[in-house]
């Protein structure tokens, strides 16, 4: 038996934060468990919301087998 791995891709939302890059590996736990330890994540856009009261990151990625 063989196990299955979809491709899938994550995006998350948070309080303003710098220095993601384009292509940076990043984990997550917040996935199906099955693709936690057989899987990262490759950023694939950073996109910046600023406005007078907040500033929000969203980061999406694309999952990658290890």
């Amino acid at each position: 038996f063989r196990r299955t791995v979809y491709p899938i891709n994550f995006s998350v939302t948070v309080d303003g934060v710098s220095g993601f890059k384009f292509g940076d590996a990043v984990t997550t736990n917040l996935i199906p468990n099955s693709y936690v330890g057989a899987t990262f994540f490759t950023v694939t856009k950073i996109n910046h919301k600023v406005n007078a009261s907040a500033w929000e990151t969203t980061v999406s990625t694309a999952a990658r087998l290890r």
